[in-house]
């Protein structure tokens, strides 16, 4: 399985983005950390999706998600 890194820039978007739809909406922002995490382990395991912007990495959409 391949390791997911997150980038500190990616990493503090994602926490930003949950932490207001906490704030709003608790159990959506649960859901959502849930979807991300999910894609994240597919991702891990079989790593497809577009390539990223840096060589050697994938980008991948958390379906369900805006």
């Amino acid at each position: 399985m391949k390791e997911i890194v997150w980038s500190e820039t990616g990493l503090e978007q994602f926490e930003a983005a949950f932490d207001y739809l906490a704030e709003r909406n608790w159990t959506a922002a649960e859901r959502l950390r849930t979807q991300v995490r999910d894609t994240l382990d597919l991702l891990a395991r079989r790593p497809t999706g577009r390539p990223g912007q840096e060589a050697g990495t994938f980008e991948k959409i958390v379906q369900k998600t805006s």
